[in-house]
């Protein structure tokens, strides 16, 4: 046999074979995630942010902030911290801020 034939061969072989894999063990997977559930992840009790007194990472923040929460902001400007940290605090998250810029000026 031709390198370039078996070469072709072998490709449409586990080609064929890929197909085959997938018709069967997607299906199982479904099914066996409808009869046994997988387990949820842990919560984080301690979450880190930085860049919490504006955008994403202020709305990170304000969404972990509960009960039970130790949520650590670092932000600019103090003013915008201090309101990121009251809003935490509101929804019952034990907050740290901190002032930090963590880039080099210049």
């Amino acid at each position: 046999m031709s390198m370039y034939l078996w070469t072709a061969a072998s490709g449409l072989l586990s080609s064929i074979l890929a197909v085959i894999l997938s018709c069967i063990l997607i299906p199982v997977d479904v099914l066996l995630s409808l009869v046994m559930p997988r387990p949820k992840a842990p919560e984080p009790r301690t979450i880190v942010i930085t860049g919490a007194t504006s955008g994403i990472g202020k709305a990170l923040a304000v969404s972990y902030a509960k009960a039970g929460t130790t949520i650590v902001i670092s932000g600019r400007s103090p003013e915008r911290l201090a309101e990121a940290e009251s809003e935490c605090k509101a929804l019952g998250a034990k907050v740290i801020c901190k002032k930090v810029r963590l880039c080099r000026e210049g």
